[in-house]
């Protein structure tokens, strides 16, 4: 038998698997779809073929299962390794190399004489490499400088050397990478351009790709044999089913979080050709291939499966069940001498943990209640055990559906609400500076909505949320309390909003958008309040009305707050929850009375939370925590969100659009770049998804269901939300196949949002909104300005 590619990670003996990952089945034993590797013993009761080149069962038999990965999507942030690592720039495969291109130097993929190349938009760009696979090898970068001949290259922080490059033409030059490297390797490319090129504007170099070589792959001239490929995706046997070659001798690595019950499956043959366009002219040509699996910690890989693919399509499956709630990495590799093969409709997938909806209907109306500053932690139905009294808040979970580990996409208000009423990411919508306006094409929820024959209004406690920077169109009723110079407490908020909703007209459709500011500093509780939460005397230095400026001298370091006076700093903003809590009833009784609860679907959330000391400081506007971004998300409409229902997984503000325009019966707004929620109401959440956040071009985020990875200054901190959910011991070190998985996912995410955001720069210039004298006051009480620029 030809040679296997080892991976990076050793190789397991062929015979040694451990049980339920014997590889092959006879077709339908123990398999989700019936599919199996094995051979028919008769025609009469072997699985059908589709077009797809896979035997499969009855197409029953396939409700019920998930696709969790889709591998052939998989491949712009999957490793390609033989066993060094190839780079191959201008593909659109190499986001999680390049952080998906967020703040790393890399720009657009272009042609350039025949070669597909990637733009480097200044002088210098950055890598992020996986160390196991590329220590103690030879980096070559391929690549054609402008302005200058000069290449500087830092690997890890550690200067490599500097080489001269031809000018005008592409050629190559070699650094060696050190041997002790662990974890996720930061490079960085330094192209010694002239300032003129930098004026004009142009690149400062194009790069074909870099390798990533043995040293006596080095030595023979490392030429474009010496890793074949690139990886190329394509329609299949049929010319419509996802599947991808793979050239000999290499080995493909996934990163994937494997959900419960996962099984990996795909379909398998031989190519007789180098671009695979024709099967292997006779039935000697055959090639080995071994997938392995392996989860940090573990000594080594363990196989899955080896099979020999030849000129008929195999059907391969195993069970994953061994990673299940982690990160693992897969390992498909072929072997060197023999023939490329085609992975068909390769694809992990897990049991539906749903139920079907018990009735199908929509809603008439909709109400979207944010209060802000709110964590979630404070309220029981995400955090069991919270001291805090917020029961009324909460009946609307108990009367439909939370979401527990709901994420703000933004640390601070006027980013998170344009996310929760436009769909859009906070790079996608540009509104996230402290003076950036909503750009004028973004459309919001109320214009959407008036179109449509809703009648809209807005009752909004925070300056921010205002037509100074443009949310104040589509509203037929609009008032913001803060620029208006009015009470702004929740009694005045909801009083409005229940007085608002009993003159509606009859019949008529409509959308209340609710914004209330209570939890938000300056916290000033009535003192009944307060002494539910702090009872005892008090003489220290938080006072409630100066709390706003009590925070901003805490942050500067110009006043050290001790236990006791930290107690009294949370008791305040308890109370205010506590306060506004019994104003809640209000919105809830308005709306029974008016004949509309049941046909009208409530959204309770907050646009971010707040810190108290869990990382030093205090407030919000500055991290990504979990403190500062979990965020409540509740939503009500009896017979299509569950009462009662607590779902787990990661989702977002910028799922609110999409679940409401699904609930309401209406198409959906193809800008929005969130999801819909109904279908995880019921349980149909695979532990795959994620959830995204930043701030400004500072800091990127993104949840899993198990990790959380952070980003700033491209140095990542990976967190296992399991074991810490506090957010305190970062294992990106300890972990770095759980980091690579994270990385991936976030990178593909960053490479859409660079890509999208240069493509309508034209569209969206930055405009700074025009700030008086009177709205800078308005906001300097709230602890804006001089805040995010």
């Amino acid at each position: 038998m030809p040679e296997l590619p080892a991976g990076s990670a050793g190789s397991q003996p062929a015979g040694d698997r451990s049980p339920g990952n014997a590889g092959f089945r006879p077709a339908g034993e123990g398999s989700p779809s019936g599919t199996g590797a094995g051979t028919s013993t008769g025609e009469e009761d072997s699985p059908r073929r589709t077009a797809d080149g896979i035997r499969r069962s009855d197409p029953k038999s396939e409700i019920g299962w998930l696709v969790a990965y889709d591998l052939v999507r998989e491949l712009d942030v999957a490793d390609l390794a033989a066993p060094g690592l190839r780079i191959d720039f201008g593909t659109g495969a190499t986001a999680a190399f390049t952080l998906g291109r967020w703040q790393t130097g890399w720009g657009r993929d272009v042609e350039d004489g025949g070669r597909t190349v990637t733009v480097v938009r200044r002088s210098s760009a950055k890598l992020f490499v996986p160390a196991d696979i590329v220590r103690g090898t030879v980096m070559r970068v391929t690549a054609k400088a402008f302005g200058g001949r000069r290449l500087a290259v830092d690997i890890a922080g550690r200067g490599a050397g500097m080489a001269m490059l031809p000018v005008g033409s592409y050629g190559h030059a070699d650094f060696a990478v050190p041997a002790d490297l662990s974890g996720q390797v930061a490079i960085g490319l330094g192209f010694r351009g002239s300032e003129r090129h930098a004026a004009l504007g142009r690149a400062h170099a194009l790069v074909d790709r870099v390798d990533f070589l043995t040293p006596q792959q080095a030595s023979h001239g490392g030429d474009d044999d010496t890793i074949r490929g690139p990886l190329r995706a394509d329609g299949g046997v049929a010319g419509d089913i996802p599947s991808f070659v793979q050239p000999p001798g290499t080995t493909v690595r996934f990163h994937v979080h494997v959900p419960t019950g996962a099984v990996l499956r795909s379909g398998l043959s031989a190519c007789g050709s180098p671009a695979c366009d024709a099967p292997p002219a006779g039935g000697s040509a055959a090639a080995a291939v071994v997938v392995r699996a392996i989860a940090d910690g573990a000594a080594e890989p363990l196989v899955l499966l080896e099979a020999t693919a030849g000129r008929d399509v195999a059907d391969l499956e195993a069970s994953l069940s061994g990673h299940a709630g982690g990160a693992a990495r897969l390992e498909f590799a072929v072997a060197s001498g023999g023939p490329a093969v085609r992975w068909i409709r390769p694809q992990v997938v897990a049991p539906n943990p749903g139920t079907a909806r018990e009735v199908v209907r929509t809603a008439r109306n909709l109400v979207v209640l944010v209060v802000d500053t709110l964590r979630a932690d404070r309220l029981s139905v995400v955090e069991p055990g919270s001291r805090v009294r917020a029961g009324n808040l909460q009946r609307w979970a108990a009367e439909g559906t939370a979401f527990v580990d709901a994420t703000a996409p933004e640390n601070w208000t006027k980013p998170s609400v344009a996310t929760l009423l436009n769909g859009l990411h906070p790079s996608s919508h540009a509104a996230q500076s402290e003076r950036s306006m909503l750009p004028p094409d973004v459309r919001i929820l109320p214009e959407i909505l008036r179109e449509r024959g809703f009648r809209t209004a807005c009752f909004a406690a925070n300056g921010y949320v205002s037509d100074a920077f443009g949310f104040g169109r589509g509203w037929d009723d609009y008032k913001n309390y803060i620029r208006a110079g009015l009470p702004n407490r929740a009694r005045d908020v909801f009083a409005d909003a229940a007085a608002w909703i009993s003159r509606r007209g009859a019949g008529e459709r409509f959308f209340l958008y609710i914004h209330t500011i209570d939890p938000h500093v300056p916290y000033a509780p009535p003192r009944e309040y307060l002494r539910l939460y702090d009872a005892g005397g008090y003489e220290g230095p938080v006072r409630a009305t100066e709390t706003s400026r009590l925070l901003e001298r805490i942050k500067l370091g110009q006043v050290a707050l001790g236990e006791r006076d930290r107690r009294r700093l949370e008791a305040l903003y308890d109370a205010e929850i506590t306060y506004h809590d019994d104003h809640v009833p209000r919105l809830y009784e308005a709306l029974a009375a008016a004949g509309v609860l049941h046909e009208t679907l409530v959204v309770v959330t907050s646009d971010h939370g707040e810190e108290f000391f869990e990382r030093g400081s205090v407030g919000h506007g500055h991290t990504l925590y979990r403190e500062l971004i979990h965020v409540p998300l509740f939503f009500r409409l009896p017979g299509l969100f569950p009462a009662g229902a607590r779902i787990a997984g990661p989702v977002g503000l910028v799922d609110v659009l999409p679940t409401a325009m699904e609930t309401l019966g209406l198409p959906p707004h193809p800008p929005a770049q969130g999801r819909s929620l109904l279908d995880a109401a019921w349980g149909e959440v695979m532990g795959t998804e994620a959830a995204f956040s930043e701030f400004l071009e500072q800091q990127r985020a993104v949840t899993g269901s198990r990790h959380k990875l952070i980003v700033r200054g491209g140095v990542p901190r990976l967190f296992d939300l399991q074991r810490d959910p506090g957010e305190r011991r970062d294992v990106s070190g300890a972990e770095p196949i759980a980091l690579r998985a994270m990385v991936a996912l976030l990178s593909r995410h960053l490479e859409r949002q660079e890509l999208e955001g240069r493509a309508e720069e034209v569209l969206r210039p930055s405009r700074p909104a025009e700030i008086d004298s009177r709205l800078e006051e308005q906001l300097r009480a709230l602890g804006y300005l001089g805040g995010p620029q």
